[in-house]
C-alpha cells in the first residue's frame, strides 16, 4: 500500500470519464514518482531487538489531533487535523 499516492490517484480518478492531455501528463508524473521511490515502503517488525533506539515499545500507536472551530474569518469554516503513528 502506498499512502503517499492516495491524493494524486484520487484527483486523477475524477477525470476517468473524459481524460485530457494534461491528465495524461500528470499521470506520467505519478508513474515517474513511483519508479523513483520503488525501494521505499513501510516495514513492520515483530522482534523488539530490531527496533531503532528511539522507539521504546513495539507496536505502539500514538495519536495527536487539533481543531479550530469557525476559525476562518471569510467562510467561518472549521479546521481539523490528526496524525497517527505506529512504532
Amino acid at each position: 500500500m502506498r499512502p503517499d499516492l492516495s491524493y494524486s490517484v484520487a484527483i486523477l480518478s475524477r477525470f476517468l470519464h473524459a481524460p485530457g492531455i494534461s491528465h495524461l501528463e500528470e499521470a506520467n508524473r505519478v508513474f515517474l514518482y513511483v519508479k523513483g521511490t520503488a525501494n521505499l515502503g513501510l516495514t513492520y517488525v515483530s522482534d523488539e531487538a530490531l527496533l531503532p533506539p528511539l522507539m521504546p515499545k513495539l507496536n505502539q500507536l500514538v495519536a495527536f489531533s487539533d481543531a479550530s472551530f469557525a476559525d476562518c474569518s471569510d467562510t467561518a469554516k472549521s479546521t481539523t487535523g490528526y496524525v497517527l503513528t505506529l512504532n
